[in-house]
């Protein structure tokens, strides 16, 4: 199908060069033509350069065709009030997986994890509140933990859920799956990849060797000195992806800092279920805390699956395949009836 407006057009030129695709309809999916986590974070900063329109990271997944991200940015779709769901992969009859997001707040780094399972079952992102510029982040895992549920609901209204979250996400999902529980509801599946919470503490002191004291003293300098800093010692984690335009990089800064702030104040409680640990077989930091052992102490079992890389790269390439095959039969395992 054809452009049919000058917006359109626009658009259509800048995901056939961001794409090296032509041509490329106004009703194709960015993803099924060739369209990445990386690439979407290009397309945006293209958007936002030659349109002077701005769109949140997941913006790329809520509208996924030129067709439908022309009438939101002509605001055909009216802004309304923050929402924390994403659907990644809206196909299956199974009950859906829900990723929680790491400490950058996108659930894009999800993209190719969830490009590698089957289609048997919806899968939805939650990202944090303040990505898109609008709202300001929590500053409490509880209260995202709460937040989250409630959005969950406005999707299944019931359980069995299933949780699962990378670093930071799977520290929120365990909240989130002990508030469950206490609210009385069943949660089959609650999985991190290669999260703790003693554990994300040494992560974070390893982001910054040697200059954990200079990080912050840097919250009192220029905001764009400290997004420099920061895109530059958290690289190899894709936190603010190396093609972000400023506007979506100060965003996810805003979202990094409060996520530190509520890890820093965050006491998890106990839970009377199973947690399924994806632990990174690479050595990531010097003296490194178990994980496996912090959740032993606090739920009822941990199932241990290592996989391929380290705290930072087992969601990207070349290691997701494996991560995904490791999912794929822990998912396997649960009923496929709602």
């Amino acid at each position: 199908m054809e452009p049919r407006d000058a917006l359109e057009w626009q658009l259509q030129r800048i995901w056939e060069d961001v794409l090296d695709r032509r041509p490329i309809s106004i009703t194709d999916n960015f993803f099924d033509v060739g369209g990445d986590s990386l690439s979407a974070m290009t397309l945006l900063a293209r958007i936002a350069h030659e349109t002077g329109l701005t769109l949140p990271p997941a913006g790329i997944m809520q509208a996924p065709t030129i067709e439908q991200l022309a009438n939101v940015l002509r605001g055909g779709l009216a802004q309304t009030d923050w929402n924390p769901v994403v659907p990644l992969s809206p196909t299956g009859t199974a009950p859906p997986l829900f990723l929680v997001h790491p400490l950058g707040g996108s659930v894009l780094c999800y993209m190719r994890l969830v490009q590698r399972l089957q289609k048997t079952r919806p899968i939805y992102g939650l990202q944090s509140r303040g990505i898109d510029g609008r709202d300001e982040p929590s500053e409490r895992i509880e209260q995202m933990a709460g937040e989250y549920v409630q959005a969950m609901r406005r999707v299944r209204p019931r359980g069995p859920y299933l949780l699962a979250g990378w670093s930071l996400g799977g520290i929120i999902a365990y909240e989130m799956a002990v508030q469950l529980q206490e609210q009385g509801d069943d949660v089959s599946l609650l999985a991190m990849f290669d999260a703790g919470h003693l554990y994300a503490f040494a992560v974070m002191l390893t982001f910054f060797k040697q200059d954990s004291q200079d990080m912050w003293s840097r919250l009192a300098a220029p905001e764009d000195e400290q997004i420099a800093f920061f895109r530059e010692k958290t690289a190899r984690a894709q936190l603010i992806p190396p093609q972000a335009d400023q506007q979506t990089a100060r965003n996810i800064y805003r979202v990094v800092v409060a996520n530190m702030r509520a890890l820093y104040q965050y006491h998890p409680r106990p839970y009377r279920g199973k947690v399924v640990l994806f632990r990174a077989r690479e050595k990531y930091i010097e003296s490194r805390h178990d994980p496996a052992e912090e959740w032993k102490r606090l739920a009822t079992e941990v199932e241990v699956i290592p996989t391929g890389g380290d705290h930072l790269s087992l969601v990207h390439e070349p290691f997701v395949d494996e991560l995904a095959g490791h999912l794929q039969r822990v998912l396997d395992r649960l009923p496929t009836e709602s």
